[in-house]
């Protein structure tokens, strides 16, 4: 068959194995925190090293009535106990074609939730997360 591109069409949000109803759109950024190693006498740095990885997740989802994200416990429901103590999430993209995972991001914690109406449109729900440590498809 050849190598294929992901596109949309291809693609489906799981969380925690499961099938996250429909989104829009996905995003992943991971940032590497690099500082330079500076030393008295240099005016240039003698190196740079790491000294952290962030990770995020960006999940547009159409609103399904009766499947919201705290129903799904995809997104913590509840006080503060709930938010303190809501469980680690894994966030996967998969080709709906091949049922491959395409990328994958351990360690998610909500963050962020709005969500939109337009007329004409669908409701979204816009969530982003903080994770650990993503993985595309050679690890995912």
């Amino acid at each position: 068959m050849g190598d294929r591109a992901v596109t949309s069409a291809r693609a489906k949000v799981h969380v925690n194995g499961k099938e996250a109803g429909w989104a829009t759109g996905v995003g992943v950024d991971e940032s590497i925190n690099q500082i330079p190693i500076e030393v008295l006498g240099e005016i240039d740095a003698v190196g740079i090293e790491a000294t952290g990885r962030t990770v995020s997740v960006t999940c547009d989802f159409v609103r399904i009535k009766g499947k919201s994200l705290m129903e799904q416990g995809i997104w913590p429901r509840g006080g503060t106990k709930e938010v303190v103590e809501a469980p680690p999430l894994t966030i996967e993209l998969y080709d709906v074609i091949t049922d491959e995972p395409i990328a994958k991001v351990e360690g998610c914690k909500g963050q962020n939730i709005s969500w939109r109406v337009d007329r004409g449109g669908i409701k979204t729900v816009n969530a982003r997360f903080i994770g650990i440590r993503q993985y595309d498809e050679s690890d995912a």
